[in-house]
Formats: C-alpha cells, sequence, structure tokens
C-alpha cells in the first residue's frame, strides 16, 4: 500500500537520524540501499546497531553462497520487470472484484466492516472502514484511503485519513512523473493537522533513474521555513543491467553543498551475477578510507576463495586488528560440487604473518536406501584437535533423517554430544512422519521435541501431534519422558488450506486454543477477481468468501467471523446483505450431540471428506458420538457444512 506511517513521515523531518535514512511510501520499492548506522568504538569503526560478529570463514563461505542466491532472485524477477510503483495485475479480464467485508462476532452482532471501490481499470480506488457503534446502532467510519491514477497505471496521489472525535490527522502524497508516466520523478508529502485541520507540506523527494529504472538518486527536501523546500539529505547508487548494487553513498546538506554522511559501498560481481568484491568506507572529512572488504572467487556456482580483511590505520595494511582480525579460505568440492575440504587463514599480528588454523574437512559415502551419510570434522591446527565433528544421514530425496553433532567447549576439554534428530519420512521421501529432536546435559540424551504427521495423497497435512520433552521443558522426569503440547487438524480442498485447528495440552486433555477457516468459491479462480491491496489471500487459490478467526474458551470455540462480498466486475454489491438460512452445526468442534439450524430439511447427511455416507437423520439433532476425530461434512436442504468432531 502506498502509505507511510505519521511516525516515519515526522522523524522524516524532525531528527537527524531520519536524514541518513529517508522516509519512504512503503509501497515504493526502495532500491536505494537502507543507510547502516556508523559507529566508532576503540578506534574501530563499525556499522548497524552492533559490532560486527566474529564470524568464521566457514561462515562468511555461507554468506557468500546466500549472496549468490540473492542475486540469481533478482535476475530472475528483472526478466518480468514492472513499473517502479504500477500495480500489474496478473489477468486484466476480471470476472468479480471484492465490495466489502462485514465482520460479526458469534453472538451475530457487527463488528467490522471494509468497503473498497475500483476505477474501471482494476485499480484500488477508495477503502474505507468502519466499527460498529452500538450506542448509535449505526456504522462509524475510522479511517480511509483514496488513490488516484493516470493512463499508465501510476498513482498520482494517495490520501490516507484517520477520523476521531477529537480531530482528524492523515497523510497525502502526490507523485510527479516524467514522459512514460510510469516512474514518478518526484513526489510532494503533506499532513493534516489534527488541530489546525489544514494540510501542510512536510516532504519533498526527488528520484532518478539509470536506463533499467533502478533509483540512481533520492533527495530529500524539507521546509525552509519561508514557504519553500531546502535539501536535507541524498542518496545514490548504481547498478548492474540485473540490480546487483555496484556502489552507494549517503549525504546531507550543510552550508550550500552535499557532504558525505561517512559511508560509501562498493560491489563488484562477475558475468553470473556472483558477488566478487565488496567494501565499505568511510568520509574521513577529507578523503574516503576503506574500512572493511570482501574477496570471493568462484567455479560455476561453486565458491572456492574468499577473505574478510579490516583496514588498520595504524599500520596502513588490511590485516585487521587484535578483536577483528583478517581472515581468508579456500575452499574445494567433489564432482557431485560438494565441499570435500575448506582450509582457513588468519592474520597473526604477533607473527606478522598468515597462520593455517583451521580445516573443515566432509567425508561422503552411500546408503543402501540411495541416500548418503556426510561426516564433516572441523580441525584446529594448531594444538591438532577436532573442536567439532557432525553426521548427517539422507535420503535419496535429499531430506535429513538423522543428525548427531559433536563439540568441544574448550581445546582441552573432551568432545561431548549437544544435539541429535532423527526423521521418518512417507514414500515420497519429502513428507515428515515422524521426527524427534534431542538436547544433551554432558553424555544424557534429553527429549527436546517430538512431531508425528498425517498427510493425505495430495501430499498436504491432515493432522499434526507435537510433544516436548518433560525434563527438559519442566526440569523434572525422565530423559525419555514426552508430553503432549499441540494438536493440529488441518481442513483442506482443491489444494487449498480451509481450516487449521490449534489445541493445546491442559495436562489432561487437549482443549481449543486457536484456529482459522475459511470458505471459498471453489468455481471462481482467484487471478479472475480484482481485489483491494493489502486484502491477505493467505495462499487463496480460489475465490474466498468468509474467514473465521477461532479462539479457545475453555473446553468449546468462540469466533470472529469476516464475510467477503463479491460482485461482477463493472457492477456494484457493496453493501451486499448478508444470505440467510446458511447451515449451521453447533457445537463446532462437536463431542456427541450436534443441532443443525439454518435449514429446513427433511435428511440431514453426514459424510467423511472422502465421501462416505457415515450418518443419515431425520432429525436436526444429531448424535455424532461414534465418529473418530476429525473433519466431516455434513449436508441437508441442498446446502453444506464441515465441522470438527473432536
Amino acid at each position: 500500500m502506498f502509505k507511510m506511517t505519521l511516525l516515519l513521515s515526522a522523524l522524516a523531518v524532525a531528527t537527524g537520524v531520519a536524514a541518513q535514512q529517508p522516509a519512504t511510501p512503503a509501497g515504493i520499492e526502495k532500491r536505494m540501499p537502507a543507510t547502516p548506522e556508523l559507529k566508532k568504538t576503540d578506534g574501530v569503526y563499525t556499522f548497524g546497531n552492533q559490532k560486527k560478529p566474529k564470524v568464521s570463514v566457514s561462515e562468511l563461505a555461507e554468506k557468500g553462497l546466500q549472496a549468490k542466491e540473492v542475486s540469481k532472485t533478482v535476475m530472475s524477477s528483472r526478466l518480468n520487470r514492472a513499473p517502479f510503483f504500477k500495480e500489474i495485475w496478473e489477468n486484466p479480464d476480471y470476472e468479480w472484484k471484492i465490495d466489502s467485508v462485514i465482520g460479526h462476532g458469534q453472538d451475530g452482532n457487527p463488528t467490522i466492516r471494509q468497503t473498497m471501490e475500483f476505477d474501471d481499470r482494476g485499480n484500488s480506488r477508495i477503502q474505507r472502514n468502519y466499527v460498529w457503534d452500538s450506542d448509535r446502532n449505526d456504522w462509524l467510519l475510522q479511517n480511509s484511503e483514496q488513490i488516484e491514477w493516470n493512463e499508465a497505471n501510476s498513482p498520482v496521489s494517495n490520501k490516507v485519513e484517520y477520523f476521531s472525535e477529537w480531530g482528524n490527522v492523515g497523510q497525502e502524497i502526490r507523485y510527479n512523473y516524467g514522459e512514460d508516466q510510469m516512474y514518478p520523478e518526484s513526489a510532494d508529502f503533506y499532513m493534516l493537522g489534527e488541530e489546525t485541520g489544514e494540510w501542510t507540506h512536510t516532504q519533498k523527494s526527488l528520484w532518478k533513474y539509470d536506463a533499467n529504472y533502478f533509483m540512481t538518486e533520492e533527495v530529500i527536501q524539507i521546509p525552509d521555513g519561508n514557504g519553500g523546500m531546502e535539501n536535507y539529505s541524498k542518496a545514490t547508487a548504481s547498478y548492474t543491467s540485473w540490480g546487483g548494487v555496484l556502489s552507494s553513498e549517503y549525504f546531507v546538506w550543510e552550508d550550500g553543498a552535499w557532504i558525505p554522511t561517512g559511508l560509501r559501498i562498493s560491489n563488484e560481481f562477475d558475468d553470473m551475477g556472483h558477488m566478487t568484491f565488496w567494501m565499505d568506507e568511510i568520509w574521513t572529512g577529507e578523503k574516503w578510507q576503506g574500512v572493511s572488504r570482501i574477496f570471493q572467487k568462484w567455479e560455476g556456482p561453486n565458491i572456492t576463495y574468499q577473505s574478510l580483511e579490516y583496514y588498520n590505520p595504524d599500520n596502513d595494511d588490511w590485516h585487521g586488528f587484535e578483536d577483528q582480525v583478517s581472515a581468508y579460505a579456500s575452499m574445494s568440492y567433489d564432482e557431485y560440487g560438494r565441499p570435500v575440504l575448506e582450509e582457513g587463514y588468519y592474520w597473526d599480528l604477533d607473527e606478522d604473518a598468515w597462520v593455517h588454523n583451521i580445516n573443515i574437512v566432509d567425508e561422503y559415502e552411500a546408503l543402501e536406501d540411495g541416500g548418503y551419510r556426510n561426516i564433516r570434522r572441523t580441525i584446529y591446527l594448531e594444538e591438532d584437535v577436532v573442536t567439532n565433528y557432525i553426521v548427517w544421514e539422507y535420503n535419496k530425496a535429499g531430506n535429513v533423517t538423522y543428525s548427531h553433532e559433536d563439540f568441544r567447549q574448550t581445546l582441552s576439554s573432551p568432545l561431548m554430544p549437544l544435539e541429535e534428530t532423527w526423521a521418518v519420512y512417507d514414500e515420497s521421501g519429502q513428507n515428515v512422519l515422524e521426527q524427534c529432536d534431542y538436547k544433551f546435559d554432558g553424555e544424557t540424551r534429553l527429549a527436546y521435541i517430538k512431531q508425528k504427521n498425517t498427510w493425505n495423497e495430495h501430499g498436504l497435512p491432515t493432522e499434526s501431534y507435537f510433544w516436548n520433552g518433560t525434563l527438559y521443558t519442566t526440569g523434572e522426569g525422565e530423559p525419555d519422558d514426552w508430553e503432549y503440547y499441540t494438536h493440529f487438524i488441518y481442513d483442506t480442498a482443491n489444494g487449498v488450506e480451509e481450516g487449521r485447528w490449534c489445541y493445546r495440552w491442559d495436562g489432561e486433555e487437549f482443549l481449543p486454543a486457536w484456529a482459522n477457516a475459511r470458505t471459498f468459491d471453489f468455481s471462481v479462480p482467484v487471478d479472475k477477481c480484482c481485489y483491494w491491496r493489502q486484502t491477505n489471500l493467505e495462499g487463496a487459490k480460489y475465490m474466498i468468501t468468509s474467514k473465521r478467526i477461532y479462539f479457545g474458551d475453555g473446553p468449546d470455540w468462540a469466533y470472529e467471523e469476516g464475510i467477503y462480498y463479491n460482485s461482477r466486475f463493472g457492477q456494484t454489491g457493496i453493501d451486499t446483505p448478508s444470505v440467510k438460512g446458511s447451515v449451521k452445526v453447533s457445537p463446532n468442534p462437536v463431542a456427541d450431540r450436534i443441532t443443525v439450524t439454518g435449514v429446513d430439511a427433511g435428511r440431514y447427511d453426514i459424510y467423511s471428506m472422502q465421501g462416505s455416507l457415515l450418518i443419515s437423520s431425520d432429525s436436526p439433532v444429531i448424535d455424532a458420538g461414534s465418529l473418530a476425530p476429525g473433519v466431516y461434512m455434513l449436508k441437508a436442504g441442498g446446502q453444506s457444512f464441515k465441522f470438527i468432531k473432536k
């Protein structure tokens, strides 16, 4: 959504920190890198809220792999580049649109109401949110959002207002475009004063882009006190054709000139999008000085070399400090691309030389079931001791079926077990049927977390149980004692999760905790529907028609429900009256007897989710005590309703 919180807006014009982190509408894909916070501690510059942690070269290698994956994702996303602000719909030929959502409690009393309007091209135009005022017996408008669009389907204004008896507040952003009408060149921000009731110009943002429409410059201006605007902060950046950040700098406006605010970042990439170099620099007041840098080398998808180096101004070298020494590692792989050896080095300040101090060795062996075992040893060479020993076993689908880790707290202490896991999968090797995780207290293995799951023929979960280790959790019991923790029931149809029910163990039985249940019109795929942008579809594949949020009320469930009203595009359906006569089952979940209301039928049938008729009754009060725990379908009078037998 194209709005910025009032808090962020206030910070953007009132604080020095905001000068380094210009506020930007949350809906704008802001490609300008965020500004780190610069600190100097004991003569060492660091960025962020904490000092850079000491990470092993192995961890740095992993970060390099992560960077590679990010680069791949960015490259992929640019293949179907969308305009900077522009709202692109997968299918412009909508048949349905959501008009309103009306919420009510279990007692049927209204609680909230949300209405949505669209223009004739499917762009979100007006959303209004209400709460029910029981004293006035009417809806009370709380806030609204209005968006105007140009011919290129890019927003030209976004106004958000909040209404109250004490006064209204709000914010409006007005976007200004060039000839393409798709990428804004600037935006003006206005605030509605609660006390004055007037709109005030509070900020102006000016943007520039490269040929690939990545933002290369962002200038923030604020009121100068004389009715005009003056420069406040600036960020600049450059990119590869696919969006990799090559450089970024930050400035503040002082005495009529842009002054570096203290940080510059530079990157280099190879032809595959892998990062090969990264450096951050600080502004000394006279020149840019490197602080830390990373070098990386790649062979295909594998990183073969990585270094992390810190600049020491006292020695004018890149060997680092006592608490931040420079380090590097080289990595090699087998014919399958699996790591086999990582050799780690650090710069010894006393010896003034590189020291080879760590080897990480991986060995592999085939298992009879088609999987393989991976044994990893971390060897501290200066003492010739194994500091970490891990065993993983994988099935033929590549998922872990067993793992065990031993570690050494100090170089003089023995290797001790740390944690252990084993898992059993279904025939596909992908879905976990049972898994146990253990922690160790010395040599004693303690039950930690256990789970059991069942799956349907489509690979979707139907039921899950979770246990906690009693001794580990409470300090009482035996090492292998387990106690129930939660129980989940999943209700799915047409590949969509319609309900998730969570029960929590109270020491004697499972009691309702929380649940979500939704209904869909499976005849209308979601790509045929036009939704307001922040409507949460939660993975829906078809048009959503209702949602219930349940919460435990002792042994029973209470809920709040939202009904989604949809109409054919081009028609008006706002405030469509609630459909009466829908079949309802209570209580739900049920222990024994259930009562059906909302339909007058001569026959009430209960089916399994596989379609088997289990119970048929001519009375709306039905004895369901013989049913096993699970999800069932009740059909009556041409209508149907799902319920849970606990």
